[in-house]
């Protein structure tokens, strides 16, 4: 707490003597502390599925992402403490007493930033698939009987089968 002398002695009266214009004492409360702005990388985001091509994948080989983004807080520091701040403004450690923390120094236009990391995932060799043979469609109804004395009839290929797969069908097949 601080005073000030409010009125001079007048008309003989005694001047001030003998005191303090400033008393000092503790504080009650909680000493105060500073605040710096850090910036700092959230949580990752969970994972996403594994896929190849946009589609998701088992197995073949395929990948995965997840992503961060770097964030502004601002953290009190205990009276007592300091902070090296670099040049561009970014706190890049912290000492109280005797022990100290070290930081990635991001700056507040860097915390802005977004990362991602990237994974292969589904590495193993698809082992579940089975030949498939190429399908044919139903049969047509037989033709009318022409002059010649045969009819026909025919039929379309419903499903290719993949090279990978074993007997490819004909495109088109007549049955006399």
């Amino acid at each position: 707490r601080q005073r000030t002398v409010f009125m001079n002695a007048r008309n003989a009266g005694k001047p001030c003597e003998g005191g303090e214009s400033v008393e000092l004492a503790d504080c009650p409360q909680a000493p105060c502390t500073a605040q710096v702005e850090v910036c700092e990388w959230s949580p990752w985001a969970p994972w996403t599925d594994c896929k190849r091509g946009g589609a998701p994948v088992a197995c073949g080989g395929g990948e995965r992402k997840r992503t961060r983004a770097s964030v502004l807080k601002l953290e009190s520091l205990p009276n007592g403490a300091t902070s090296d701040v670099s040049s561009d403004g970014s706190m890049v450690s912290m000492a109280i007493g005797s022990s100290s923390a070290r930081r990635l120094g991001l700056t507040s236009g860097d915390c802005k930033e977004l990362q991602d990391e990237v994974q292969a995932c589904a590495e193993v060799t698809c082992t579940n698939r089975m030949p498939e043979d190429c399908l044919w469609s139903a049969w047509s109804q037989w033709s009318a009987c022409p002059c010649s004395g045969i009819n026909e009839r025919h039929r379309v290929i419903a499903s290719v089968a993949e090279v990978t797969k074993s007997r490819p069908g004909l495109a088109f097949l007549t049955a006399t």
